[in-house]
């Protein structure tokens, strides 16, 4: 029951709202007769004024529409090809999204987008960057429902679309997608299966007609040739494919100083010569540069490991192999790559590369030395030192042997110091100078706390297996259910025999397609524990020897030496001994990054 008091233009009047009993059922209703009544007030402005509420039914509905929960959404678009990131493909998808959380009324900020261009058949859902961050902000409560255009769009396959789908259930995040509607009903669970099911039907089909074509290709022309082609060759279009073989490229590319033209057939030539003469690949790679010859790229300066790419590439004997997407590496027909160089000369370079690999000494024989191997950085070009252990000579007994170093060389035919510049210093010091650096970090503990506080949070601790391992023990109970009423089916109903062996099939598949995904998801997680594993380990070796740090006699193992400069990040940036450097190396600590000792040994 409403009362008025009052109903002028401009002013405030006041409604009343009484609770009646009903007079409807019983007498003892639920509600009382007459209570104190509530009261609001509404502002009556003139006609010809715009108002928000022109009525007690307008001004009920604003009120109930305070109380409601905003629902905010999450968008997750995905494409396979890596090249589409941030491009209209994906903001189509967005786009999409952002028009049916408009029309559901839900709130979509932009920072609540999440975009990955990854293939969902080749990379599991745990190696999506993006994917993985709107797990994290799910588990922050950042949003109540994800959208996607399609369930695929999350996993190819049925098993991963669960897994993801139940994870995010925990959070109480609702996973819709905008084209495809399923109930919460049995039936409705089982057309979500079954859809799961038809998606990875689609995309083994994609698959097997592009490995197909691929294949048919393989057996008759050239294939993954990249953006660049084959030193030394063009493309040239055939009757039934472009880019189908190659011819010989001829075009001048450099005139040296004596006035010889080169090309790239003449430089894949001189390389082989070059080799079988006694050259090394860095001899080559210098050889050219200093001729002046551009690489491929346009680059000035060649690299070592392109003059090896060439001369290990069997092509230039007029050899082709088409062997990736052929079922067996499958020889090209003659003349789709013309012959550069005889097979003899192939094969006597293969033998020359042999032996100059047995000859270097490339193997580390000091494994325990070197503490700052891989942290330390020449100040001139960047690159990582490498230590280097002077031979000890034979036969000169007053020679002072030179003791081990951090040395960077860099000469690739080019004049100024970055690309010509040798820089070395003594190993011993430095490691001993880094160990001292360390030590107040390590002494003090609460910056070692905060410091292995911020690399445990890079350790992204996901709970994957848990719904996994909970499906597959159901799955594992269905599968005995079903046995157990197969033995005591009757033998002479044929149908019902089938059709127990067709759930049994899908049921073993579905498990067996489950156990795959727990084993990658269980392997990561592993992972995941060791690094937080080493980093407790760290934390409380601090603690250990933290009191022994101010013992001159105390030297730790080389060991855990390397485990602190890891953990900590000590970075050294090494320059030349010259006047112009005051401090010839420069400390730091890098930045918290968990990469840094991914592959550390932390089980000694």
């Amino acid at each position: 029951m409403l009362s008025k008091k009052g109903l002028h233009n401009g002013t405030c009047f006041r409604y009343s709202i009484y609770q009646v009993s009903s007079t409807v059922g019983e007498e003892n209703a639920h509600s009382p007769p007459l209570t104190t009544p509530l009261y609001f007030y509404i502002t009556v402005m003139p006609t010809s004024t715009d108002t928000s509420f022109t009525s007690l039914y307008a001004a009920s509905r604003e009120f109930y529409r305070m109380s409601q929960k905003t629902i905010v959404a999450a968008r997750y678009v995905r494409n396979s090809d890596p090249s589409k990131k941030d491009t209209e493909v994906q903001q189509a998808q967005a786009d999409a999204l952002a028009e049916y959380a408009r029309k559901m009324g839900y709130e979509c900020p932009d920072t609540l987008l999440y975009k990955d261009s990854i293939s969902a058949l080749k990379h599991p859902y745990w190696e999506r960057e993006d994917l993985m961050r709107l797990w994290d902000d799910a588990e922050r409560g950042m949003f109540d429902v994800v959208l996607v255009t399609e369930f695929f769009r999350v996993a190819r396959t049925s098993a991963e679309q669960y897994a993801v789908i139940e994870y995010l259930k925990r959070f109480k995040v609702e996973l819709i997608s905008i084209t495809e509607k399923f109930e919460e009903t049995p039936e409705g669970q089982l057309m979500f299966a079954i859809q799961g099911f038809l998606g990875s039907v689609e995309a083994e089909k994609i698959r097997i007609r592009t490995v197909r074509g691929k294949q048919h290709r393989a057996s008759k022309a050239l294939t993954g040739q990249g953006k660049y082609p084959t030193y030394g060759y063009l493309w040239i279009d055939g009757e039934e494919y472009t880019r189908e073989r190659y011819i010989l490229n001829l075009t001048v590319i450099h005139i040296d100083a004596n006035g010889c033209e080169w090309t790239e057939v003449k430089v894949i030539e001189f390389c082989f010569d070059a080799c079988l003469s006694g050259m090394s690949l860095y001899q080559i790679a210098l050889t050219l540069t200093r001729l002046g010859i551009p690489t491929q790229r346009g680059k000035e300066a060649w690299d070592p490991s392109t003059i090896r790419r060439f001369l290990t590439n069997i092509c230039y004997t007029g050899e082709g192999y088409n062997g990736k997407y052929a079922k067996e590496q499958t020889k090209l027909a003659d003349g789709i790559y013309p012959k550069i160089i005889s097979r003899e000369t192939f094969d006597a370079v293969q033998r020359q590369l042999a032996l100059n690999t047995e000859m270097s000494l490339r193997n580390n024989h000091h494994p325990k030395e070197g503490l700052l191997r891989g942290l330390v950085y020449c100040g001139l070009c960047g690159h990582k030192m490498q230590v280097k252990h002077f031979n000890k000579p034979g036969g000169h007994r007053h020679y002072k042997v030179k003791p081990p170093a951090y040395y960077c060389y860099q000469n690739n035919g080019l004049t100024d110091v970055r690309s010509h510049h040798t820089v070395t210093i003594d190993m011993a010091n430095m490691d001993l100078r880094a160990w001292k650096f360390a030590v107040p970090y390590i002494k003090d503990r609460s910056a070692m706390r905060r410091h292995v506080e911020a690399l445990r949070k890079q350790v992204k601790k996901r709970d994957h297996s848990q719904d996994l391992e909970k499906e597959i023990d159901r799955l594992s109970k269905s599968i005995a259910n079903l046995y157990a009423l197969a033995a005591v089916a009757d033998p002479n109903d044929k149908d019902g025999l089938q059709a127990f062996q067709n759930q049994l099939i899908s049921l073993q598949n579905d498990k067996r397609d489950k156990e795959r995904l727990l084993n990658g998801v269980t392997s990561n997680e592993e992972r995941q524990e060791k690094l937080l594993t080493a980093l407790d380990r760290f934390e409380k070796w601090g603690d250990r020897i933290r009191p022994y740090l101010n013992d001159p006699h105390y030297v730790p193992s080389f060991d855990d030496m390397r485990e602190a400069v890891l953990v900590l990040g000590v970075k050294v940036i090494v320059w030349p001994a010259s006047d112009e450097y005051e401090d010839r190396a420069k400390m730091t600590l890098l930045p918290p990054d968990i990469a840094r000792f991914c592959d550390f040994d932390f089980t000694k």
